[in-house]
C-alpha cells in the first residue's frame, strides 16, 4: 500500500493548512474579534521558505549561472527559514485565553506550529538534497546543521527582540547592532541553543519518517 499523502507532501501540507484556516475562520467568527488572525500571516510566512526552494528546485536546470541563483535563492530561503518554527512560540498566547476557549485555542495553535514546523522541515530537506547533490553529503550536513543554528538564533530574535525577516532591508543597521547585542546576551544564546536543538530532533525524526515512508512504498 502506498502512502499517497507522504509522497505528494504539498498536496499534504496544503491539506493541513487548509484544515488550519478553517479552524481560525470559525474562531474568528464565533468569538467575533480579530485577535488570532496574525496566525494567517504567520503560516503564510512558514510557507516562504517551502516556496523559495520549489522555484530553486523546478528553474535551477533552466538557468545557466544556476550556482549563482541557488547561491541567492539558498540565502533567502535561510533567512526567511525561522519563520516556519517561529509559529511554535505563538502558544505563549494561550496564556490570556478564557476558560471556556481554551482548549479550542490550544489546539487550533497547536495546529498552526505543527503545520509551520513540517512546512519548515519539507523545505530543509530540498535544501539538503540540492547541496547534497551539488556538492556532496559532508556540505549537505554542515548547510543543514549550520541553518538549524541560525534559525534558533532568528526565532529569538523574531520573539524577544520583534524582528523580522524583512528588516534585512529595512532597517538594517539597527538589526545588526541588535544582533551584536544578543551575541553577547547569556539567555538569548542559552534560549537560542535549546530552540536549535528542538528542530535538529524534529529534523532528524521527520527524516526517520521520510525513510519509513520509501520502504513502505518498495514493499
Amino acid at each position: 500500500m502506498k502512502l499517497s499523502l507522504i509522497q505528494k507532501p504539498i498536496h499534504f501540507l496544503l491539506l493541513l493548512s487548509g484544515i488550519c484556516c478553517l479552524m481560525l475562520g470559525w474562531r474568528l467568527i464565533s468569538s467575533n474579534s480579530l485577535q488570532y488572525s496574525f496566525m494567517a500571516w504567520n503560516l503564510f510566512l512558514a510557507w516562504v521558505p517551502l516556496l523559495i526552494m520549489l522555484f530553486i528546485q523546478n528553474y535551477e536546470p533552466v538557468y545557466v549561472n544556476k550556482y549563482v541563483v541557488i547561491a541567492v535563492g539558498l540565502a533567502f530561503w535561510l533567512l526567511f527559514l525561522p519563520n516556519a518554527p517561529y509559529i511554535i512560540t505563538d502558544l505563549m498566547h494561550l496564556r490570556y485565553r478564557k476558560s471556556y476557549t481554551l482548549w479550542y485555542d490550544c489546539l487550533m495553535v497547536f495546529s498552526f506550529a505543527s503545520v509551520g514546523m513540517y512546512t519548515g522541515l519539507y523545505s530543509m530537506l530540498l535544501a539538503h538534497k540540492l547541496v547534497n547533490r551539488l556538492f556532496g553529503p559532508s556540505f549537505g550536513w554542515a548547510l543543514i546543521l549550520g541553518s538549524l543554528g541560525l534559525s534558533g538564533f532568528g526565532i529569538y530574535l523574531g520573539r524577544f527582540s520583534r524582528w523580522n525577516s524583512w528588516d534585512l532591508f529595512v532597517q538594517p543597521h539597527h538589526l545588526f547592532m541588535d544582533i551584536l547585542r544578543q551575541a553577547f546576551n547569556p539567555a538569548a544564546l542559552k534560549l537560542s541553543v535549546a530552540f536549535a536543538l528542538v528542530m535538529v530532533l524534529f529534523y532528524f525524526v521527520f527524516l526517520s519518517f521520510i525513510q519509513l515512508a520509501k520502504h513502505e512504498s518498495a514493499s
